[in-house]
């Protein structure tokens, strides 16, 4: 049945539906913010201090609150999705200004003449942190990563990977159960890969093959025929064969596996572990990695298909080939970067900028441990968060501590609601690191205004700190992600005067006094 709830029951649900989001997250902000234990039904409970995780695993008994908390959900997530840090400093901002819209449009403001003002203002506040930013140096990289994860040993890997790994796509990360933070570099091209038969392995876990002869075949291999050619001169020359394609039959898998185990050949068979555009673009770049012929059953599967790489390493799930750089890899590259400025699909984009990364520099495996499941859950986390705020830095970072956003906050004389409205938001995020410190905010606020904002309260270090050397920083990008998607939730919100919504036929029973009947 549907039920239709508006007018003030309405504006009193989604209060209490960004109140009960926004409380439990902002606990959270800073260096000295509180940890949230999460339960799940898929997983045991763990706790956590990530913003954007908590966020989505609150909901309510109600079912009005609940489909409100869904669409408020949405400012962290998007912060999240575009530079993975900045979830809770966007609930914090989203809370202050929607509920100091409310009180306009209970004074009298018109909901929707207070939306556009609320943006048109927006772009004034951009500006006025576009005027805050400060280029990135390099001696800044570890400040940002500390900050985000609050952890010396992620920050100290991370400025390391940062100067060396180009782009975030080239780095993976990989969990164990000790307690360690350690990096692995790898240079070459790397493919998630899918291997015919653990035998060709010869009872290893890798193989590490030198100048390997290496054929792509773009269908499914099913008989040897088509490739006797291949394996007469492979086991002739006494070189490895890497073979990958589409497929490969049974028959076809068993005689190579056979040559193998009889040390007359050298071959291991692999299949890409991708799909459509993917599989064909890996394909491309293993043709031109190695000077191999893209070919079929239909084409003549020869020696003069086949190309040759450096070395390569297999394992039952990866494959990373080693190259020479050439004039047409480099002409290539080039190409992969202009079809990267046409594309605007995040999950293509990361896509391109991997392999780019595996062309132009090398691969980071982060290595992160700790000695319970929680305690490394909750790390890991922590490094994904550091990853993306030092990866998102290119554009220029702020100062930090929320001391940018105080200083435009002062910097508005505040002569009309909307403008009210904005500087209250954006000294939230100040007072809420200082409430989370157990600092009392009015009195680190005078000292800083004292200073005329020269000065930044470390709250890491419990001291006050020069703006100039300041190690205090937050990435740009990720705190004016934070603004747009608050300000765009909280406007949406207020021009909301109904909600429809299906309910239980049961639910609505227990309400029906049929003693009566």
């Amino acid at each position: 049945m549907r039920k239709v709830v508006s007018g003030e029951e309405l504006k009193n649900k989604m209060s209490e539906a960004i109140n009960l989001l926004c409380d439990t997250v902002k606990c959270t902000l800073g260096p000295k913010g509180n940890n949230v234990i999460i339960d799940h039904s898929s997983f045991s409970p763990f706790i956590t201090n990530d913003g954007v995780t908590i966020a989505e695993s609150i909901q309510s008994d109600d079912t009005i609150v609940n489909v409100i908390l869904e669409i408020a959900k949405e400012a962290s997530i998007k912060t999240n999705q575009n530079v993975g840090d900045g979830t809770t400093t966007t609930l914090v901002i989203l809370q202050s200004i929607f509920n100091s819209c409310l009180k306009c449009i209970d004074s009298g403001v018109s909901p929707i003449v207070l939306k556009r003002e609320l943006d048109e203002y927006l772009k004034k506040v951009i500006l006025m942190l576009e005027n805050e930013r400060i280029d990135v140096r390099d001696d800044m990289i570890e400040s940002i990563s500390n900050i985000s994860s609050n952890d010396k040993e992620i920050s100290r890997v991370l400025s390391e990977v940062f100067f060396k790994v180009p782009v975030k796509e080239g780095i993976t990360i990989s969990e164990v159960d000790v307690e360690k933070v350690d990096v692995k570099y790898y240079k070459g091209y790397m493919f998630q890969s899918i291997l015919a038969s653990s035998l060709l392995l010869l009872d290893k876990s890798s193989i590490n093959y030198q100048d390997s002869l290496l054929l792509i075949v773009d269908d499914v291999l099913d008989d040897l025929e088509c490739s006797s050619s291949i394996l007469n001169e492979v086991m002739k020359n006494k070189k490895p064969l890497i073979i990958v394609a589409s497929d490969f039959s049974d028959y076809f898998v068993n005689n190579i596996v056979s040559y193998v185990l009889n040390n007359e050949l050298k071959c291991v068979l692999l299949k890409v572990n991708e799909y459509g555009v993917r599989l064909r673009s890996v394909e491309r770049d293993l043709a031109v990695i190695s000077g191999a012929k893209i070919v079929n059953r239909e084409s003549d599967i020869s020696v003069h298909s086949l190309g040759m790489v450096k070395s390569i390493y297999v394992t039952k799930e990866q494959a990373r080939i080693d190259f020479n750089s050439n004039k047409d890899i480099k002409n290539y590259i080039e190409n992969i970067r202009s079809e990267l400025e046409e594309i605007n699909d995040e999950y293509d984009r990361e896509f391109y900028n991997k392999r780019l990364s595996m062309f132009e520099g090398c691969s980071a495996n982060i290595i992160i441990g700790a000695n319970t499941k929680i305690e490394l859950r909750e790390r890991r986390m922590r490094l994904d968060d550091a990853l993306c705020s030092v990866y998102s830095s290119g554009n220029g970072v702020l100062i930090g501590g929320g001391l940018s956003l105080l200083k435009i906050s002062k910097n508005i004389t505040a002569v009309n609601e909307v403008e009210n409205i904005w500087k209250n938001a954006l000294e939230m995020p100040f007072r809420q690191l200082m409430l989370n410190s157990g600092l009392d905010y009015k009195s680190v606020m005078s000292q800083i205004e004292e200073t005329k904002f020269k000065k930044v309260y470390n709250i890491y270090k419990e001291e006050f700190e020069s703006v100039e050397n300041s190690s205090v920083l937050d990435s740009y990008e990720v705190i004016v992600n934070s603004i747009i998607n608050a300000c765009s939730i909280a406007t949406m919100l207020i021009t909301t005067n109904s909600l429809v919504i299906n309910e239980e036929l049961n639910n609505l029973n227990k309400n029906n006094d049929y003693g009566n009947i």
